[in-house]
């Protein structure tokens, strides 16, 4: 898909390429319509519920009135997070979204269909926060990084190894649930590093 950000997920969730809208460029934002045709209305046809999942703000990006119009039937934002739920980085740790899809799907009672935004990785990455300093500072540097080079590399390898560990984790639980499932892994943009 050649576009980034929420123009991706919006691509990937709708099928409509941003190029059909020439005039927007924050789609959430911009997109005024109360129904677009989406796979997740499609899936709620078919009798799923549909959940989308993000650690962040509802608001931001217009996604609590953006994803409604996608057809969501539940939206779990921050606000839906436990207040004690895992940080790491500027936001909830991946492992706190992991626990959020899980915790859906045990309670599910009919086919569910998650679509769960990740934020524990999010930039910027000079200053991110991290919880083990020691294993951050362990991470191999390429030569090459010179000035905050290697310390954004080490801040964006350390959280997205986070990233990775969470799909490996919510693998496991769906094979262990001897169920039919799809798991599907996207980014919709690629870190900001200078």
């Amino acid at each position: 898909v050649p576009v980034a950000g929420a123009g991706v997920t919006l691509a990937v969730l709708t099928g409509i390429p941003m190029a059909a809208y020439p005039t927007i460029e924050f789609p959430y934002l911009q997109i005024t319509q109360k129904k677009i045709p989406s796979i997740i209305a499609v899936a709620h046809d078919h009798g799923y519920a549909t959940v989308a999942i993000h650690g962040n703000d509802g608001k931001f990006w217009n996604r609590n009135k953006a994803f409604k119009a996608i057809g969501f039937d539940h939206f779990i934002t921050a606000d839906d997070f436990p207040k004690d739920a895992a940080r790491d980085g500027w936001y909830y740790a991946d492992s706190a979204m992991t626990d959020q899809i899980i915790g859906q799907l045990k309670a599910a009672a009919k086919p569910t269909l998650i679509f769960a935004i990740s934020i524990e990785a999010h930039g910027p990455y000079q200053t991110i926060p991290v919880k083990d300093t020691a294993r951050r500072d362990a991470i191999a540097v390429p030569a090459e990084l010179q000035g905050d080079g290697p310390r954004e590399f080490r801040n964006y390898m350390y959280h997205i190894e986070h990233a990775d560990q969470q799909m490996g984790r919510l693998w496991d639980y769906l094979s262990a649930r001897k169920r039919p499932y799809s798991l599907v892994f996207y980014g919709d943009h690629l870190p900001g590093l200078h």
